[in-house]
């Protein structure tokens, strides 16, 4: 019968690195807020807030440890000097460009109130994981505790930071370059204005947030925002960008609101809209999206984006979101995407199931995807990579903090999560695999399981059964062991196929676990 460790070690077939602590922690500290990046060397760095209290405010430092490519540490934990010890930390973002030289932004606030005046820091380190000076406040600003910073890293020493703030009298969303070392190249410019969206009659208020961007090789910027309307009985988040070139003059002919992501207004409650460059040319951009259909259903999409903004291709559905990812209906879109060169890319979510009505036991989850023919999809079904479920799982409440985070390379992938362990403290961890960790073969195959073969890749898998008196049954598990289809003949040999026109079901690795004698479970792969 069906082995849940056989899945489990099928599954990572691809692991680099087992999972590892990145690092101890002060007796009774959480270890959150995890971030990670990776250089094309597969060197990588994790940074993460070690916080005495959740799930806001006694967020005590902040941390960063860089490591090989093979996970072998190469420095110790560095923790980040504040303006004052008891200053709050909040948002930590990292990023690394191609050779390794890495760039740490966060919010340091003298209190947990999202009314006190706070900062935005930055340290620059080198490919060693040497600091390359102090650190130094980019932005006198006021950071709240339920912000979500971004900032982007390019391979000439540059990087941007978006942020919002009323310069003069013109309130919205702007960015600013920035050397390496924290130094501003140029003036702050503006990417959104807040005064030029128009109310509707339903419309109290409108508020820009969740903002984020991605910078290319060649200077090229997109910003995106979340556009919210707040009135009686309305709560609706539309998602926008801008793109501007090296000179910080607008692509696209200038909309002081700049263009919608999504087209339509049927589109109205979408999160936190995600863009990322995979070359010169084309970026990405991924968003949740929880009015596009009806409840219960979330869809999860993206959408490819050409001649440096100006062709909009279809928007692609990537998955009707997890039932069981934590926060799917969080405007802040917690979610965390690594992109390699050569248009892949790695997506990951907190998964909770739930114990009872605020407590909830969490899993690092995740899948992997590519772009084909400027249309994103994704390669594999939902997969768990952090440690089962046992009776050392522990269950919290505190899902905000705990979002895992993964970076890429063209070779691998790196996967960091917080662990709520039975001691209720959350341990951060991390886990290297490559692009193939469920197994994904590039031929086809056959193997004969008598009393059944099995095609084991292919848009439809056909199975091959025969000696078998009493009819022949079999089930149908994804990834993460979830049952998803029952296979029935009652016939004493034939032949059975599934997927293709059987139900709906994702590219990836599935098993078939038969009911019949001397049969073994078989792992196949369904492709397009």
């Amino acid at each position: 019968m069906f082995n849940l460790f056989f899945l489990v070690s099928l599954l990572f077939t691809g692991v680099l690195k087992e999972s590892f602590r990145i690092a101890d922690a002060e007796q009774k500290h959480h270890q959150v807020y995890v971030r990670a990046a990776m250089a094309s060397d597969g060197r990588f760095a994790i940074a993460w807030i070690d916080s005495l209290k959740l799930p806001v405010g006694y967020d005590l430092n902040l941390f960063i440890r860089f490591f090989d490519k093979d996970g072998k540490p190469l420095t110790d934990p560095y923790k980040i000097s504040k303006l004052e010890d008891t200053n709050w930390i909040y948002h930590p973002f990292l990023d690394m460009d191609n050779e390794g030289n890495t760039v740490l932004v966060w919010g340091n606030n003298p209190s947990p109130s999202v009314h006190s005046n706070g900062f935005i820091r930055s340290q620059s380190f080198n490919p060693l994981g040497t600091p390359s000076g102090p650190a130094r406040t980019l932005l006198d600003y006021t950071l709240g505790p339920y912000s979500i910073m971004s900032i982007d890293l390019a391979n000439n020493g540059e990087f941007v930071l978006p942020f919002e703030d009323t310069k003069g009298e013109t309130y919205g969303i702007w960015f600013q370059r920035f050397e390496l070392d924290g130094t501003p190249k140029d003036s702050a410019v503006l990417a959104f204005d807040g005064d030029s969206f128009p109310l509707t009659d339903s419309t109290d208020m409108i508020i820009l947030n969740y903002h984020s961007i991605s910078l290319n090789d060649s200077g090229d910027v997109v910003v995106t925002v979340t556009e919210t309307h707040l009135g009686s009985g309305i709560y609706d988040h539309m998602p926008r960008y801008q793109v501007f070139n090296r000179d910080d003059e607008s692509i696209l002919p200038w909309n002081p609101t700049g263009y919608r992501v999504n087209d339509s207004i049927a589109f109205a409650r979408s999160g936190r809209a995600e863009p990322q460059w995979f070359d010169n040319d084309r970026f990405a951009v991924f968003w949740l999206d929880w009015a596009a259909v009806p409840a219960p259903a979330i869809p999860l999409l993206s959408r490819v984006f050409s001649s440096r903004g100006a062709v909009a291709h279809p928007i692609c559905l990537l998955d009707w979101v997890d039932p069981r990812y934590a926060t799917s209906s969080d405007a802040a879109g917690r979610f965390s995407i690594g992109i390699s060169p050569d248009d892949r890319f790695a997506f990951t979510y907190d998964r909770a199931y739930k114990k009872s009505w605020n407590q909830f036991f969490h899993r690092a989850t995740g899948f992997l995807g590519e772009i084909k023919n400027n249309e994103p999809s994704r390669t594999t079904a939902t997969f768990e990579y952090d440690f089962p479920l046992g009776s050392d799982t522990a269950t919290t409440g505190a899902r905000a903090v705990v979002f895992p985070a993964v970076a890429a390379s063209d070779d691998r992938i790196l996967w960091v999560y917080s662990r709520f362990n039975s001691d209720t403290i959350f341990e951060a961890w991390a886990t290297v695999t490559d692009w193939n960790m469920v197994g994904i073969a590039e031929h086809t195959e056959t193997r004969d399981l008598s009393p059944l073969s099995v095609t084991s890749i292919g848009s439809t898998i056909t199975l091959s059964y025969s000696n078998c008196p009493n009819g022949f049954s079999a089930s149908v598990y994804d990834a993460t062991g979830r049952r998803v289809d029952e296979l029935r003949s009652s016939q004493t040999h034939g032949t059975i196929q599934w997927g293709g026109g059987r139900g709906c079901y994702w590219p990836g690795v599935y098993f078939i676990v038969p009911q019949v004698e001397k049969a073994s479970p078989s792992k196949v792969v369904l492709v397009r």
